[in-house]
């Protein structure tokens, strides 16, 4: 068998044969490294070398497996498959692209903000630039408010105003024929443009502006005058509110604490006079009072500007206040039948003749009552339909500062123009109530001494009874022939049970019970 063996040169010696092993060794190690190589290249070709060589690299580089972790890609997968599940999720239909506004009710929503004004609301989005370039533009964000109101007309017929009250005919027997010859007063447009503007002055701040309920307080203004006496009457059809202001301290020493301390309760009124008595008004005290309470917190140094502003205001009113109430005296809300009218029936420029002033006679009607009256205040400038509390009560005795006895437009308030007394005084409820007697006569109200309403002085104390009790024998005690004279008040009667009695009623300024 031949021998195929290497053997080497021995001629060439040993250098020689160092070098060729040398060749020998190379030569197998890069046969070695190629042959690796390929195997390599051939497993990660194939799944089971990719999945080896993921297991490798966990294992060898720890760090980069949590961030290879970390990568969107795997995420990516999972949140396409949440996606699709959701997709196939049935949804609700979404809400209109125009939603109508927000029912009233809920404190704090639009409607109640925004003094009862019916809402309608529009979303409108128009594509933009970014968030950031947005921001700085203020047309980016708004809201764009249109108010619309319907100026309402003036009842001007018969029938309308039956339609209100069906009882006027009968009451005012000569009205119908004082309408057909009357005329809508320039009074009732002026008003309502008074009202307008102080809406349009209002509607960047609509929860200051007037009530729906207040803008259409008003149904009609009539001027009239009587066929045959000539006697000029202003027909105003409006609802009522109340008021409870005005004091005096020669007729009521004593105040009601409730109506004292109301919101809106004002210890003056425009009918006033100068006092006839020392009394001390009954709202001083509190007056003095609240002033000396303002000037300690004025003292805080924890209170804002705003806060001192209105105490140091408050602080500068309250003495000029206080001495005008020591000097004269006004109606009273709760005791005296008087109307309200606008401030600003002041600044009309129509005809004098038609316009009402302070302490010009009404005669209020409700229904089948017939309240006699005077002007005794002015009110406020877009409003009317305001009486006092004592006109109120008689309507509605659950009536209060808080509580109006006719919320519809169904009380008139007969106003005799250029009526009033040269002279304003204390009331005199049965003097007035003459004079309402007999310019109701002058209108066609023959039977006004029957149906006009008469106040009852609750204030003032009946006048002083003095009656003589007699002994059995018929003769006044002292004797025979001396005769009966009335002791002083609070006399007591003598033993043998003769003496005088006189009934001394109630005591000055005594509130009714």
């Amino acid at each position: 068998m031949p021998d195929f063996s290497y053997r080497p040169d021995d001629s060439a010696g040993p250098s020689q044969w160092g070098r060729n092993r040398r060749r020998r060794s190379s030569g197998l190690l890069w046969g070695i490294l190629a042959l690796m190589a390929g195997a390599m290249a051939v497993l990660l070709l194939t799944p089971w070398g990719q999945r080896a060589g993921r297991g490798a690299a966990r294992r060898l580089f720890p760090e980069e497996r949590t961030s290879a972790a970390t990568q969107p890609k795997e995420r990516v997968v999972v949140q396409e498959r949440i996606v699709e599940k959701r997709v196939e999720v049935p949804v609700s239909t979404p809400p209109p692209s125009m939603p109508s506004g927000p029912p009233p009710g809920p404190r704090g929503d639009f409607t109640a903000m925004f003094s009862g004004i019916g809402l309608k609301t529009k979303l409108i989005t128009v594509d933009g630039a970014t968030a950031t370039e947005e921001r700085a533009l203020p047309e980016a964000y708004t809201a764009e408010i249109t108010v619309r109101i319907h100026l309402p007309k003036p009842a001007s017929t018969m029938e309308q105003m039956r339609s209100l009250n069906p009882q006027i005919g009968n009451l005012l027997p000569d009205l119908e024929p004082m309408i057909q010859k009357g005329k809508v007063s320039g009074l009732y447009q002026h008003l309502y443009k008074v009202k307008k503007e102080s809406l349009e002055n209002n509607l960047e701040r609509l929860d200051r502006a007037l009530t729906r309920h207040n803008f259409f307080d008003l149904d009609t203004v009539l001027e009239l005058t009587h066929p045959v006496s000539k006697r000029k009457v202003l027909l105003m059809q409006a609802d009522m509110d109340v008021v409870s202001d005005g004091s005096d301290g020669d007729r009521m020493p004593v105040f009601d604490e409730a109506i004292l301390k109301s919101a809106f309760f004002q210890p003056s009124t425009s009918y006033g006079w100068a006092k006839t008595t020392t009394k001390v008004n009954p709202v001083i005290p509190r007056l003095e009072a609240e002033m000396a309470e303002a000037k300690e917190r004025l003292k805080s140094a924890r209170l804002s500007k705003a806060e001192k502003d209105t105490l140091t205001s408050r602080v500068a009113q309250l003495p000029g206040v206080i001495a005008d109430l020591q000097r004269r005296s006004y109606l009273i809300g709760q005791e005296d039948p008087f109307v309200v009218i606008p401030m600003s029936f002041r600044n009309y420029w129509g005809s004098k003749d038609w316009l009402p002033q302070i302490g010009d006679f009404v005669v209020v009607i409700y229904k089948d009552k017939l309240l006699p009256a005077v002007v005794g205040d002015y009110g406020p400038t877009i409003k009317v339909g305001e009486a006092s509390l004592r006109i109120a009560r008689e309507i509605d005795p659950t009536a209060s500062p808080y509580k109006r006895p006719v919320s519809d437009l169904q009380v008139s308030y007969l106003f005799f123009p250029n009526t009033a007394d040269a002279a304003r005084k204390a009331p005199d409820y049965a003097a007035w109530r003459a004079r309402c007697e007999s310019l109701m006569k002058d209108i066609g109200v023959a039977n006004a001494s029957d149906e006009l309403h008469t106040w009852e002085d609750r204030l003032t104390p009946p006048p002083a009874v003095t009656t003589t009790v007699t002994n059995p024998s018929g003769t006044p005690d002292g004797g025979a022939g001396e005769s009966d004279s009335p002791q002083p008040a609070g006399a007591s009667s003598s033993a043998t049970g003769t003496g005088t009695e006189t009934g001394a009623g109630t005591g000055a300024g005594a509130l009714p019970k």
